[in-house]
């Protein structure tokens, strides 16, 4: 009975918190609200999106001047039926892992359209990072060839979904191959973005070879402009 009356007063002062963030915002910069805002651990920051005129997703700053920073670059695709699932928060609250739908809900898509995908998002700079590029960013053309599902994997469409995020640092998440896969399976990744004087991003991720389940370790950067591996 204790711990039940510890969770709803949390709750409440959660909700608090959150409706006192809102607040904060003036009037004239408040974009329509179409999902519960998400704050970060620390307090100072909200996470939300917007609809009208288009789906967008902000990060705001409790207490900050100017506008909340948009997270989604101006050309991203299917904004029709997206939607925003659930944020999740870095323990020290200085990045975020966005999950929301990008096209149909998967009842609405049998062949299971790429619908599910997870943003991340640096706080103090408001640079994102979508977790799909970055899978296709690794899986190459002999990784193709070699799966079990070559035909699927040539037109380079993943969901990514269920991220969180580990004590280094990295983000751990599922991902899964858009179309009619038999086995409907997912798949475990965990990447590292690049920090410091690290020149090199790194993802570790199960695959599906022709011989089964597999782990594979990439590094990875930007060369000359262009995505090259490292390893």
């Amino acid at each position: 009975m204790i711990r039940k009356i510890h969770r709803v007063v949390a709750l409440a002062a959660s909700t608090l918190l959150i409706l006192g963030a809102l607040s904060c915002i003036p009037q004239s910069r408040q974009s329509p609200i179409s999902a519960n805002p998400f704050s970060s651990p620390d307090g100072k920051f909200l996470v939300y999106s917007a609809d009208q005129p288009r789906f967008e997703i902000f990060m705001f700053e409790v207490g900050a001047k100017g506008e909340p920073k948009k997270l989604l670059p101006e050309n991203f695709p299917d904004r029709e039926k997206a939607r925003l699932l659930r944020v999740e928060w870095s323990p020290d609250s200085k990045k975020t892992a966005i999950q929301f739908y990008r096209k149909a809900w998967e009842s609405e898509a049998p062949e299971r359209e790429p619908n599910n995908e997870v943003l991340l998002a640096d706080v103090s700079s408001g640079s994102s990072a979508s977790l799909s590029a970055e899978m296709r960013k690794v899986i190459t053309a002999d990784l193709v060839s070699n799966s079990q599902y070559p035909e699927l994997l040539q037109k380079r469409q993943l969901c990514t979904y269920a991220a969180h995020f580990l004590p280094d640092g990295s983000v751990k998440f599922s991902w899964d191959i858009a179309g009619s896969v038999p086995d409907k399976r997912s798949y475990s990744a965990v990447f590292w973005p690049k920090q410091g004087n690290s020149s090199s991003n790194r993802m570790e991720f199960d695959f599906p070879t022709r011989d089964g389940v597999k782990k594979i370790a990439k590094f990875y950067g930007v060369v000359g402009g262009q995505v090259a591996l490292l390893q």
